[in-house]
């Protein structure tokens, strides 16, 4: 569970990571950001509290990695 804030870390792989992007259970796109290096630092602020599925992308939009997490609002 993440209350504030959590780090997604991912392996470097031959292809380069350049988007993170956050789906709800609906399955649409609430967040995307820019990533660089191996982590990022995912602070869920304007979203309610529930179900979300993490997606980590190449520069050509090919899904490289993905994962669940479950915000719980303050």
């Amino acid at each position: 569970p993440i209350q504030r804030e959590t780090r997604v870390r991912w392996n470097r792989t031959t292809s380069v990571a350049t988007s993170l992007l956050i789906y709800d259970v609906a399955g649409r796109i609430v967040e995307k950001h820019a990533t660089r290096g191996n982590a990022f630092d995912w602070r869920p602020l304007r979203i309610p509290a529930g179900i979300y599925f993490i997606q980590l992308q190449d520069s050509r939009g090919i899904s490289l990695a993905g994962a669940r997490a479950l915000f719980i609002s303050q």
